[in-house]
């Protein structure tokens, strides 16, 4: 019968033949009858012995179909894996190249940022600056204006002076010419 998948088959097994045994075959050689009759024994041997073969046949093709597919799926996995892996790496790649790009972003707007606050601190300068000087400028004006209103008034005081002195000198002028025409008159009757 078949063998076991684990055990050789017949034909490889070593056959052991007793000395008496291989007399007996020689005897019968000797007929015709028992040349046959050893063919045929052979021959049912050896269907025997394909049988056994084509059983082992049957079990290595199944164990090959197994083990194929068992490769195919490690293959398809580990496929699968790769690609995964080279999907990770090339995700973290472009990770880090975004986070380079990112920080070299940063580094463009804080630069933007210290020159803007400069252009600030620079420009509030320039406001107080001004601004102190329009403060003092106020100032002066203010002064100017006090100085202007005191001189036009000691002017018109001047003025007003002045023309009460010439006021005053043509009245007394006057009463002076009618105290004199006065007197004259007088004098004149007298004589």
């Amino acid at each position: 019968g078949p063998s076991s998948p684990s055990s050789p088959p017949s034909y490889l097994r070593p056959r052991r033949q007793s000395k008496s045994n291989s007399r007996h075959r020689s005897q019968h050689t000797t007929t015709d009858g028992g040349s046959s009759s050893h063919l045929l024994a052979r021959l049912i041997a050896r269907d025997d012995e394909v049988r056994e073969i084509n059983a082992l046949l049957v079990v290595t093709s199944e164990r090959l179909e197994t083990e194929s597919n068992r490769a195919n799926s490690s293959e398809r996995r580990a496929l699968e894996y790769f690609n995964r892996l080279r999907q990770a790496t090339e995700n973290r790649e472009r990770s880090e190249q975004e986070s380079a790009r990112l920080r070299e972003e940063l580094k463009l707007y804080k630069l933007q940022l210290e020159n803007a606050q400069k252009e600030i601190f620079r420009a509030q300068d320039i406001i107080n600056q001004v601004s102190a000087q329009k403060c003092e400028a106020e100032a002066d004006a203010a002064r100017a204006r006090t100085k202007a209103r005191k001189l036009q008034e000691e002017k018109m005081m001047m003025i007003a002076h002045e023309d009460g002195r010439r006021r005053g000198y043509k009245e007394g002028l006057s009463i002076g010419r009618r105290l004199g025409f006065d007197e004259g008159s007088t004098i004149r009757y007298d004589d």
